[in-house]
């Protein structure tokens, strides 16, 4: 369908609801296309060979005349561009055909001689309560065909129905498809004033005259179609326009305009406003309440409903009419509004804005047609509000005009430009949800829950609309769909979902309990209080490839997280404090333990209408590590199992349900283990395979539990009893690979990846897994083999620290040369990618380059803290492989004191200092220190015993590193440091088969060993 109103701007002339033939005026120029088309197979039905669009101005009107002529290729474009609609404004428009053809192997053939366009009155507003007086020409010419080139050409005469409006345009020469011959021109009488513009990426040609008419023309052959990038501003889609306009500023609109608001939200001496007035005031006392109440009358008590056609399209009606009959567009709302306000003693004026194309108006030529839409511009208390009385249901002043219409022109005598719409940043997120969980019984107890998901602004009103409107069996349908997305987790779930006045929300409020752990491996973290990036994509468009992106402004969003939990246990939390910039939006987070008591708030809120092309690329390239952080609340010291998760063990243990049973059990040892309650786990998985002795599932969690505490015999058996009941149980082909790692049988680690290849072959991370263990069994090729599919399969986003994965495994296998190229390649493909900086550095210090590491790391540590946290490791053994001892200490301290308490910070403190081999003294009391706080940790009693290998306390190591694989066995670092031990006590024997067997389970193990004199 070609339809003239999406190609022409509006203007108007005397006009009627007749349809008009006649031949083309004199002044429009002739233009023939070049020598007949021949249909091409083609993705795209038709291709046009000609588009010329002329415009003139006379002291009568505008004349827009257009002339397309198009080449049908296929039968879909039979269908698609067969079809003639053109469109007009029978009160201030007249619509002239001036022929249709079709021209076929070189004949021509005149449609209108055996065919009459039909005249249709189709509102196309109608159900928008919009009245146009809109008519349409419409047409299918018979017989079409395709190879056939249909030829139309008609002009739309206006005159503009706004007293003293003067004369504007819009021509266009960007259309969806590509264009033999494109012209576009535009003429006016010398003696007029007009202003010429182009829109950026279009270059119109200088003013000429010709027969006392200026006039500017476009002439190109071939003009690809251009696609603006989906998420760049919308000044860019507006590409290939020229803006004509006689105006000679913002004033003129201004001067226009002004009076018509004025008059019209002039109160009569007897309006019954006065009395709605009176009310207001009784009711609030201060002006906010009342600007709000004003408000409310206008959206809440007059309908809208748009008559559009003569004056009606840019001249309001009286405020006293529009509550006389209780319906107006939004420049009677406006004028209804701007009443009730100035009566209020409240400033406020009328306001134009674009709804398509609010930003680019700063730049735009003068014009009153720029404007689409009317709002109220208020100022309470020294502030700016931008009201809108079209909208329904806002209940707070920042809500109203919450579009994006970035500038306005304030209907106020001497103003001269345009006004910035700032949008008031909300107090409350525009979507919100609230977790409250009730875990005080106990941590494996039953839990009740609380979801509340509250939707604000015109989403939430939609929601609530939407809801409102259905039947009562629909309403209960939906509710029901709700219910059962909640997963079968939750039990016992009721939920309701009304729109709450005092809250300005729709909310959805779902409750249920939730039964099992609240723990996740020993922690806790809310789902409401992670932080996800947001999905960002590399453009392919070779159209403004660079233009800005936009971003979602003044979009925001929080999630709050409430938990009670058990008394008489000490917690901990940890990663708990966040808060950053990335393209465009504010990220926050914030998680606190007060006795028993969790509490949570994460936010994200735009704080930029958009952000530079070069800024988007270099956050999609770097990424931000601060996104992965995740907060966890654990458990300090010794948890004891309450009444309550004894009695939920037992209902669980009763569950009729077999694999119900078994999923409990898997959930109770796993959670159990990884709160060191290894007596209490051993019990649960006996108790398990005791009882759901025909679930795979038990058998595995036992499996495990085993591998952990280095049982690898007893785990084999059960995992030989789980494959026995399901051979294609994922547990036991985790289980398998686990157990062939804890072994170091690099042969059965081998054949473990191998199958999971098989399931996911372009699997990156099980390929570099495989390359290791490769590695591990003396195969370096075929370790080299596995990183080329790693790096072949890996997305291009991730394609650099694929790169950096295999110059490491490079590095390990001598290969010094090419880890350094392919090191360089992954840092210049992504400069900023923090990771990348990171495994730099370390195949730096690998390679004894630590001056190189140190200025590096240096370079790093101008970011922002929190950005670098998870580097810290690499920073600090940068530091002192370069010499700065002194540095790689404070730098682990400013960690440590973020969180001096936590035993977890403690750890990581001595950890790091103790691979760095820099302030071992501090490195001693923060493990000492971390142990009083977790006696019972593995983690902290191996760092430890590293911190005694490094003081050359070797019997104390051996007896720290004993007691770490005692509590998970599979730990190569702990293995290799033990084999250190004992050589260094004259168990060599021991030792090297220590050190052996943690390189079967490890290779990179060495690497963290390198500050140890006699690590190698």
């Amino acid at each position: 369908m070609v339809s003239a109103a999406a190609i022409l701007a509006a203007s108007s002339a005397w006009a009627g609801d007749q349809l008009l033939l006649a031949p083309a005026s004199d002044w429009v120029r002739p233009v023939e296309p070049g020598v007949p088309g021949v249909a091409e197979t083609s993705e795209v039905g038709y291709r046009y060979r000609l588009y010329d669009a002329q415009t003139r101005f006379d002291d009568a009107a505008r004349h827009s005349y257009v002339r397309y002529r198009i080449l049908l290729q296929s039968p879909e474009g039979l269908g698609s561009g067969g079809v003639i609609a053109l469109d007009w404004s029978a009160d201030h428009e007249d619509l002239t055909i001036h022929h249709v053809r079709v021209v076929r192997q070189g004949a021509v053939i005149e449609v209108l001689d055996t065919q009459k366009f039909e005249v249709l009155r189709r509102e196309t507003g109608f159900e928008n309560s919009t009245v146009m007086g809109q008519l349409t020409a419409a047409l299918h010419p018979a017989d079409l065909r395709v190879g056939d080139e249909l030829d139309v050409a008609y002009t739309v005469t206006r005159r503009e129905p706004v007293a003293d409006a003067r004369p504007e345009a819009v021509i266009s020469g960007g259309l969806s498809s590509t264009v033999e011959h494109l012209h576009v021109a535009a003429s006016w009488p010398e003696n007029l004033n007009m202003r010429v513009r182009a829109t950026p990426g279009w270059t119109v040609p200088a003013v000429r005259r010709r027969g006392g008419f200026n006039e500017i023309v476009v002439d190109m052959k071939n003009v690809e179609p251009y696609f603006v990038p989906n998420d760049a501003p919308r000044r860019f889609f507006l590409a290939r326009e020229a803006e004509l306009s006689s105006y000679d500023g913002w004033g003129d609109v201004v001067s226009l305009m002004t009076p018509h608001y004025d008059r019209a939200a002039t109160l009569s001496e007897t309006s019954s406003l006065r009395t709605e007035v009176a009310r207001i005031k009784a009711a609030h006392s201060t002006q906010r309440d009342q600007a709000l109440a004003a408000l409310r009358v206008v959206q809440d008590q007059v309908r809208y409903l748009a008559i559009l056609m003569g004056e009606g399209g840019w001249v309001p009606t009286s405020a006293d009419e529009v509550w006389r009959l209780r319906q107006g567009d939004c420049k009677g709302k406006t004028a209804l509004l701007l009443a009730l306000l100035r009566e209020l003693g409240i400033p406020a004026d009328a306001a134009l804005v674009s709804t398509d194309t609010g930003d680019s108006l700063a730049e735009s030529l003068p014009r009153l047609r720029a404007f689409d839409h009317v709002l109220v511009r208020a100022e309470l208390d020294g502030a700016t509000y931008w009201l809108d009385g079209t909208r329904a249901n806002d209940r707070v002043l920042e809500q109203s005009a919450f579009a994006p219409y970035h500038s306005a022109l304030v209907l106020t005598e001497g103003r001269t430009g345009l006004d910035r719409i700032v949008p008031i940043p909300q107090a409350t997120a525009g979507a919100e949800v609230v977790e409250i969980v009730d875990a005080s019984a106990g941590l494996f107890a039953p839990a009740a829950v609380t979801v509340k998901t509250l939707i604000r602004g015109d989403d939430g009103l939609e929601a609530a609309s939407t809801m409102q409107n259905m039947g009562p069996a629909a309403r209960q349908e939906r509710l029901d769909s709700m219910r059962e997305s909640m997963g079968e987790q939750m039990k016992d779930i009721a939920v309701t979902a009304a729109y709450d006045e005092s809250l300005a929300a729709y909310v959805i409020t779902v409750t249920g309990r939730v039964d099992g752990s609240v723990l996740e491996y020993g922690a806790l973290s809310p789902e409401g209080l992670r932080i996800r990036p947001p999905q960002l994509t590399k453009r392919t468009t070779t159209f403004l490839p660079n233009a800005p992106h936009v971003v979602s402004y003044p979009m925001s969003s929080a999630g709050r997280a409430d938990y009670r939990l058990p008394e008489g246990t000490r917690y901990d939390v940890y990663g708990g404090s966040l808060e950053f910039d990335f393209i465009g939006t504010h990220y926050s987070r914030t998680m606190t333990v007060d006795g028993a008591r969790l509490t949570g708030l994460a936010t994200a809120s735009a704080n930029a209408y958009e952000v530079t092309h070069d800024e988007y690329e270099k956050a999609r390239l770097a990424g931000d590590t601060r996104f992965g952080r995740t907060p966890s609340l654990t458990v300090r010291g010794v948890y004891q199992p309450t009444v309550a998760d004894r009695a939920a063990w037992a209902t669980q243990e009763a569950e009729i349900d077999a694999t119900k049973r078994a999923q409990s059990f898997q959930t109770r040892v796993r959670e159990l283990a990884a709160l060191g309650l290894y007596d209490e786990a051993t019990k649960a998985a006996d108790r398990g395979v005791e009882i759901t002795a025909d679930q795979a599932g038990v058998w595995a969690a036992r499996a495990g539990l085993r591998l952990t505490m280095g049982d690898l015999d007893g785990a084999e058996a059960d995992l030989d009893q789980a494959e026995a009941l399901d051979p294609a149980n994922d547990s036991v082909t985790y289980g398998r690979l686990n157990l062939a790692s804890g072994r170091g049988d690099t042969r059965e680690l081998i054949l473990a990846y191998t199958r999971l290849l098989r399931l996911s072959p372009r699997n990156v991370g099980v390929l570099q897994a495989r390359a290791y263990a490769y590695l591990a069994a003396g195969l370096g090729d075929r370790a080299v083999a596995d990183m080329d599919a790693a790096l072949n399969a890996a997305s291009d986003a991730s394609k650099p620290q694929a790169k950096a994965e295999k110059a490491a495994l490079l590095a390990l296998l001598d290969r010094t040369a090419e880890a350094e190229t392919l090191s360089l390649a992954a840092m210049e493909e992504a400069p900023h990618n923090i990771q990348l900086i990171t495994s730099r550095i370390d195949l730096l210090i690998e390679g004894g380059r630590g001056a190189e590491a140190m200025a590096l790391a240096r370079t790093l540590m101008q970011r922002d803290a929190s950005e670098i946290e998870p580097s810290t490791q690499t920073l600090v053994a940068a530091l002192a492989a370069g010499g700065d001892t002194d540095g790689a200490v404070a730098l682990t301290r400013s960690l440590v004191e973020t969180n001096p308490d936590n035993p977890v910070m403690l750890n990581e403190g001595c950890w790091m200092l103790t691979l760095a081999g820099a302030g071992l003294e501090q490195a001693d009391s923060w493990c000492e220190a971390a142990l009083a706080a977790q006696p019972m940790s593995g983690p902290i009693a191996d760092s430890r015993a590293r911190l005694r290998l490094q003081q050359g306390r070797h019997e104390d190591a051996l007896a720290d590193f004993d007691y770490a694989l005692s509590r998970q066995a599979a730990m190569p670092p702990a293995r290799y440091g033990r084999g250190l031990a004992l050589i260094a006590l004259g168990r060599e024997e021991e030792g090297r088969a220590d050190l052996a067997l943690a390189l079967r389970q490890s290779p990179q193990v060495v690497e963290s060993f390198r500050s140890y004199t006699g690590a190698r």
